[in-house]
């Protein structure tokens, strides 16, 4: 699992994967909508470079867009939606570009939620998140909003860099590491153990060549002794001379011919010993990977109810094996559709969370507001109309989200939770009391009780984030739990070939040398008959001698006797020192077999070197990963907002930063690091002097650029060109004309996108803004349907 290699190769797949070259070197972009929105048709032809959407309110610029935005891959299913004003169900979108044909279909399923299908550039959930960061800035774009609600900026700079995924393959690398450093070890064990097995072989080659001289000087006593035998036996018997010493001659070939068989058969012996030895320990090795592969099933038996009894009442472990194999891809498949299905809830409950988030940041408004209005007496009709906007009150928004049963009776699914916002305590909304909300004169502790309520619907909010988090900890625990389990799985079946493959080899090699075996004893065999034919045939003839035998031939007889004697006696020596020497050779060759063995073992040394050294430069990589994107996004808005502030003109505003900054805290026996993002923002009087203020002071057309900015920050530090290049600007008319030229102006030299859309108003258009433009798209249709 080499990941780390891995950075600049997943950049290189999500473009190709993405259809990004199309867009890299298309000249036109043909689009046709069909059904979406307030559109009932339409075609456009877009170009490379900035191009402005100019239209009046109403003009199906957004419902353009939007339908664009679907096309390249977002996952915003709650701005896009199919035309109601005709009878048709779905609505499509297509774009073309050179040869390459991207469509999405958009329909509403039977709850009413839209459902967007098809094959659009981008395909990867993950990579078109980064499009719905960075790239396609429409009013309700995530990092926009949390810069209007003053959120946390980490989470949606840095949320394409998965910190707990690096922290998985770090913990990785530390265990393979380790593994390979053991393994170190043991090889120089390896080194010191082998000195000592060669002394023993040298030690026993030494013994062997004195024990076949030994051998040797026998035979040479044997062969002398059968030469004086077969010389007396001339002697005693003259007329049958030839024959005897033709006897004579084949006993000893064949005797010859039997010992040189018999030292063949046990060194057969041996060798066939050896290979039954190492047939025994690779059963014993894939018997324990049995065991195990049992195990990891039951295990999986236990938590899916879809997964078959593991294979049973067969006593072959290799017929086992095969079943297990097959077992263990089932439940690999199982676990992996349990992985994608915990990551799926995982990213829901998110979104579910950052919903709340941003609903708690407008109650966190309102107690502002409140408590100030509590000591200088001032009226919040202004104020809580301007927060509770119809984008934060048309909710549905609930604080009782997720899988838990709602705690008390706010989760009934007939309140809204902004209900309790403009109806606290004490207001009945009509007769003759007064209320903060809609301004009319109330009395000190009437806003108090109103702060108090607000107050006590941010705590519930605040309680419902941190059961959102600890849900989304305890899926991430789950499936680093099941991605182990998928690991494990994956080496029991590698181990589990490799064994099988193991013995399938030693059971060809064990058959071969039996079958020479069995060849050698057969003819051992065959060799003692034709002996024993020329024994009983030498027998007769000495028989046929003592019928006729002087009497001289008792002294011969007993010279023969003698002889035979000796001959006896040094063959029983003969068998003696050959059995030494076999002892001798096996042990040799289990010597040599031990040797080779750590041989094997310390041949692998320069391999697992150079792994360790990859490991080691793999962890260094994984350690840079977070703290660079961290670096580049802190310098790049620094420099990209100093820019801004000089060309758009915001004299008031001195400088406009980001800092990172970085918290230990302790996890046990360990310590976890955090990171989080601070917004500075230094203003200048009309004195000179300078002072830093908050996010929420700045106006309107402020936090807007603030926002874009930091957005396109994201789109560059995380290479977002690379898997669409292309930026949507919409929702910008804060920004007055004047700056939104300058702010093109500004995309056109920071961004590396090569289509930019931008959404604007008739009078925002000037010459400034022709020089700059590529091609003006002109929106002149009325009747487009806000989308939510």
């Amino acid at each position: 699992m080499n990941d780390t290699n891995g950075v600049a190769g997943e950049r290189l797949e999500r473009r190709l994967d993405s259809g990004a070259d199309a867009l890299q070197s298309g000249e036109e972009m043909q689009v046709s909508i069909e059904n979406i929105g307030g559109i009932a048709h339409a075609d456009r032809t877009l170009t490379p470079g900035i191009t402005p959407l100019v239209g009046e309110n109403a003009t199906n610029r957004t419902s353009f867009l939007t339908a664009l935005m679907a096309g390249l891959g977002s996952e915003r299913d709650d701005l896009v939606s199919v035309n109601t004003e005709t009878e048709r169900d779905e609505g499509t979108i297509e774009l073309h570009v050179d040869d390459n044909t991207f469509t999405r279909v958009v329909s509403t399923d039977e709850t009413g939620r839209t459902v967007m299908t098809g094959n659009p550039l981008v395909k990867e959930s993950d990579t078109a998140e980064l499009l719905d960061l960075y790239a396609f800035l429409h009013g309700e774009n995530e990092v926009r909003e949390t810069v209007e609600s003053s959120g946390e900026l980490y989470d949606v700079l840095m949320r394409p860099v998965d910190t707990d995924k690096i922290e998985r393959e770090k913990s990785n690398r530390k265990k393979r590491r380790e593994d390979l450093e053991q393994q170190l070890a043991e090889i120089e064990e390896a080194e010191d153990e082998i000195l000592g097995v060669e002394r023993k072989i040298e030690r026993k080659q030494e013994q062997r060549e004195t024990l076949c001289k030994e051998r040797d000087e026998i035979q040479d006593r044997i062969q002398s002794l059968e030469d004086d035998l077969s010389s007396v036996r001339k002697q005693e018997r003259s007329e049958t001379s030839e024959q005897l010493e033709d006897l004579e001659e084949s006993r000893r070939k064949i005797k010859a011919s039997i010992a040189d068989l018999e030292d063949d058969k046990a060194r057969q012996t041996s060798r066939l010993n050896r290979f039954e030895q190492a047939r025994k320990r690779q059963l014993e090795e894939l018997q324990s990977l049995l065991d195990d592969a049992e195990e990891v099933l039951r295990d999986g038996r236990e938590d899916s109810t879809e997964l078959e009894e593991a294979p049973s009442g067969s006593n072959d472990p290799d017929s086992r094996a095969g079943k297990y194999h097959s077992h263990l891809d089932t439940l690999v498949t199982s676990l992996r559709g349990e992985v994608e299905t915990r990551k799926q809830k995982q990213r829901e409950v998110g979104r579910e969370k950052r919903q709340i988030q941003q609903f708690r940041a407008n109650v966190d408004d309102l107690i502002d507001v409140a408590e100030q209005a509590a000591d200088e007496e001032i009226k919040l009709q202004t104020f809580a109309e301007e927060t509770l906007s119809d984008d934060v009150l048309d909710g549905p928004i609930t604080i009782t989200g997720g899988t838990s049963e709602p705690e008390n009776d706010r989760g009934n699914s007939n309140t809204h939770p902004t209900d309790e916002l403009t109806e606290p305590d004490g207001y009945s909304g009509g007769g003759s009391g007064q209320c903060p909300v809609c301004g009319q004169p109330t009395e000190e502790g009437m806003i108090n009780d109103v702060t108090r309520q607000y107050q006590s619907i941010r705590t519930e909010l605040t309680d419902e984030i941190h059961r959102l988090d600890d849900r989304i900890d305890s899926l991430e625990d789950d499936i680093t739990t099941e991605e182990r389990r998928i690991d494990r799985i994956r080496d029991l079946k590698e181990g589990l070939d490799s064994v099988r493959g193991e013995l399938a080899g030693l059971d060809g090699k064990i058959e071969d040398e039996r079958e020479k075996l069995e060849t050698y004893r057969e003819r051992i065999d065959e060799k003692r008959e034709e002996l024993e034919g020329i024994e009983t045939r030498l027998n007769e003839i000495a028989l046929e001698g003592d019928a006729g035998v002087g009497s001289g031939s008792n002294e011969r007889k007993q010279e023969i006797e003698s002889l035979q004697e000796q001959i006896s006696a040094c063959n029983e020596q003969l068998g003696e020192k050959k059995s030494e020497i076999n002892n001798v050779e096996a042990e040799l060759e289990t010597l040599e077999s031990e040797c080779d063995e750590l041989r094997s073992r310390i041949d692998r040394k320069e391999r697992i070197e150079t792994e360790l050294e990859q490991v080691e430069r793999e962890l260094d990589d994984l350690l840079g990963i977070v703290s660079e994107k961290e670096h580049a996004l802190t310098e790049r808005f620094n420099d990209h907002m100093e820019l801004v502030v000089d060309r758009l003109g915001f004299s008031n505003v001195e400088r406009v930063w980001i800092e990172h900054i970085e918290s230990t805290a302790r996890n046990g026996t360990s310590l976890d690091k955090t990171g989080r993002f601070e917004l500075h923002i230094v203003r200048k009087r009309e004195s000179g002097a300078t002072y830093e203020c908050k996010l929420q002071h700045l106006s309107e057309s402020e936090r807007t650029v603030i926002g874009l900015i930091l957005a396109l920050t994201g789109y560059l530090v995380h290479d977002v060109a690379d898997v669409c290049p292309v930026v949507v600007l919409d929702s910008i008319e804060m920004i007055d004309a004047e700056r939104v030229t300058a702010f093109l102006s500004v995309l056109e030299d920071l961004v590396e996108s090569r289509w930019n859309l931008v959404a604007l108003l008739p009078e925002y258009v000037t010459d400034s803004t022709d020089v700059l433009a590529e091609d003006v798209q002109e929106f002149t249709s009325q009747g487009e349907v806000t989308i939510r």
